[in-house]
């Protein structure tokens, strides 16, 4: 069968074979066995327990609830919650924002942190809490299971698995509290910005699989993770018991996967191009950097230097290189404060690139990144960073890393997202080449922080 493309003013969903004619309720999903569930959701809104923390609900049900949890990130001070609430409100038309909601749901343990968030929100977006256009909510701590009783699966440790499985209770609270509030629901992360009428374009959608008699049970606007999938309200009762049944076996984006193939649609529904671009790099869970991005983002070519990297210390140093270099883009750019950088041809496996400092450096953090551009063209798919020492018993000059401290990751490093230990003393660090590549190699910035 021909995959049929249906543009829409850029925007356009892919008609794949879907199986069977989604109503309700699909025949599959009465087949499903669920276990003993481990929660009462019952108690998740009690009298006493309202989770409504800032905002009201408005007396008409709308077009679109987006909602969007949001915990502490560590190893970094960086929240990037209200640059993703500023992009939806900034992006969102008035009239649009008489038919959406903003639903946030801070989420962390940490009640201190949850309070300041809150305050923050209530002085710099009382104007949106007071239309009823931003709802902010609170979960109490008994909607959690005991997490000390969960076991590994999946490869992942025991850290990641409760991780997973917090954020699984999250996502189901969540939904279940937005029940109601609009004919659809949309769930971001706390770390995205949207495109320009992002809403209008949401609604664009789903006229069209309207006009096609199209079934589905869930569409997507973004190729990552949990952003961007949206679903019709009346289905959000279903999907939270069902991350609630299986919140530890799975995370939430394969779980929701499931569902849908057992609601009746095979395959996902992509829109052409992407609604929203993720811009976090630290992740909620402690030691995990996410430098993702969306190439099918729709205004990708609009939206600031998602590469951006913090200026560092950068002490006196000699550059050395293996790799072939082009005289308008030497490699003293990439390690220099600015908007340049070095760009070589023809990388192979065991090319270097080696930052020789003057004297020893104590060193806190060390930020690289590489790619051109958004898009990330000539990344360094396959490198790690490596270190040396000063051998205070060796005469010789020349600086050997061979402790390997970390390696990339979608092009990029950053050892205070990832929790890497640098030892003291580091005579140079090095960018050293793991696979052949294709393609050119641009190194955009290196930042390195010292120790005061």
């Amino acid at each position: 069968m021909a995959e049929e493309i249906s543009p829409v003013n850029g925007i356009s969903l892919r008609d794949t074979a879907i199986r069977s004619s989604y109503s309700r309720i699909s025949p599959d999903l009465v087949k499903i066995n669920y276990p003993t569930l481990l929660f009462n959701t019952e108690r998740f809104f009690t009298p006493d327990l309202s989770p409504l923390l800032l905002g009201k609900r408005r007396n008409y049900r709308g077009f679109l609830t987006i909602g969007v949890p949001s915990v502490q990130r560590p190893n970094t001070d960086r929240i990037y919650l209200f640059e993703t609430l500023d992009s939806i409100v900034q992006h969102t038309d008035t009239k649009d924002k008489e038919e959406a909601t903003v639903v946030i749901s801070i989420c962390d343990i940490n009640n201190t942190y949850n309070d300041i968030i809150a305050n923050r929100l209530n002085n710099d977006y009382k104007y949106y809490i007071n239309s009823g256009f931003l709802q902010v909510i609170k979960a109490k701590a008994n909607i959690y299971l005991n997490f000390n009783k969960l076991k590994r699966n999946l490869g992942d440790s025991l850290e990641r698995v409760k991780w997973r499985t917090k954020q699984n209770v999250d996502f189901a609270f969540l939904k279940l509290y937005s029940r109601g509030l609009s004919k659809y629901y949309i769930q971001l992360e706390d770390d995205v910005i949207t495109s320009e009428n992002f809403v209008k374009d949401i609604r664009r959608e789903l006229e069209r699989m309207a006009f096609y008699n199209m079934s589905w049970f869930m569409l997507e606007f973004s190729r990552l993770g949990n952003i961007g999938k949206l679903y019709k309200s009346s289905d959000l009762d279903l999907i939270a018991h069902y991350l609630l049944s299986f919140s530890d076996q799975m995370p939430g984006d394969l779980l929701i996967g499931n569902l849908r193939k057992r609601m009746g649609q095979s395959r996902p529904l992509f829109s052409r191009f992407s609604l929203f671009q993720h811009v976090g790099k630290f992740s909620s869970l402690k030691n995990k950097f996410v430098p993702l991005i969306d190439s099918s983002f729709k205004d990708i070519t609009k939206t600031h230097d998602l590469m951006s990297v913090p200026y560092g210390d950068n002490p006196p140093a000699t550059i050395t290189t293996t790799l072939l270099t082009n005289q308008n883009y030497g490699p003293e750019l990439a390690y220099q404060q600015n908007r340049l950088y070095f760009w070589s041809v023809k990388p192979r496996k065991g090319d270097h690139y080696t930052v020789i400092f003057e004297n020893p450096q104590n060193i806190s953090r060390i930020v690289i990144t590489t790619g051109i551009g958004p898009i990330r063209k000539d990344m360094l798919r396959s490198g790690t960073l490596k270190v040396a020492v000063e051998d205070v018993s060796s005469k010789h000059e020349k600086c050997d890393p061979r402790a390997r401290l970390v390696d990339f990751l979608f092009g990029e490093i950053d050892t205070a997202a990832t929790g890497t230990h640098l030892p003291s003393n580091v005579k140079c660090v090095r960018i050293e080449v793991t696979q052949d590549m294709k393609t050119g190699l641009a190194i955009r910035k290196i930042s390195v922080f010292v120790n005061r």
